[in-house]
């Protein structure tokens, strides 16, 4: 299965090809101008793959939570060329490609969401490889964070924030990794998951979760 990845959800820009069980990527940091430079890194991931958009089977992205504008990025993006080749889309959520960075097998997400709140979900390691959502994902307050339960880690931007808090409320010692955001690469890898499963959608329903009561 030949998949196209896109996470412009954040200030690092990545796309990715999932060619099989290869993967090929690319990142740019940038804090603007990701809807200028998302095309041209794609164009240039299928001429060193030596392939076109047509050799695809799908369009994966990273939906949320993220950049308000990002997000809406990397869902036109994926609709456009999903529209244009006739395959599915796969969205997939930021804070799962953040967990399948990971080498713990339970990891508990937390991405800063400002005025003392915090997006956060938990995920575990399937017997394929692939995080799974345990719960749901949530907004809350940093109080309300779930750190129930022995064996988790920690990552993610709320994590670099608040992780003396966090760990003072956990009651144990859980470890976290710094400085962690979602890729393309890790996106493309749930997605395949995803499309196996049968959770791929047309092209339509390409649309951002914002995870917050602000943005719809």
């Amino acid at each position: 299965m030949n998949i196209l990845a896109i996470n412009t959800s954040d200030d690092v820009l990545s796309v990715a090809l999932k060619l099989n069980a290869e993967i090929l990527s690319k990142q740019l940091r940038a804090q603007r101008n990701h809807n200028q430079s998302v095309l041209i890194m794609i164009d240039q991931m299928f001429a060193s793959a030596g392939m076109k958009s047509g050799d695809i089977d799908a369009v994966a992205f990273g939906v949320g939570p993220g950049s308000f504008t990002g997000l809406r990025i990397a869902a036109g993006v994926a609709q456009g060329m999903a529209f244009g080749i006739d395959v599915p889309v796969m969205p997939v959520s930021c804070m799962a490609a953040i967990a399948q960075k990971q080498t713990c097998d339970k990891v508990i997400v937390a991405i800063d969401a400002k005025r003392s709140n915090l997006y956060s979900g938990r995920y575990v390691r399937n017997t394929s490889g692939l995080m799974e959502l345990s719960g749901e994902e949530r907004l809350s307050s940093i109080m309300d964070l779930d750190l129930s339960g022995e064996g988790w880690c920690g990552a993610g931007s709320g994590w670099d924030m608040h992780a003396e808090k966090l760990i003072q409320m956990s009651q144990q010692q859980l470890e976290w990794t710094t400085n962690q955001t979602p890729h393309a690469s890790e996106i493309a890898l749930l997605g395949e998951g995803g499309l196996i499963q049968g959770d791929g959608r047309d092209a339509c329903l390409a649309v951002p979760n914002y995870h917050s009561p602000y943005f719809t």
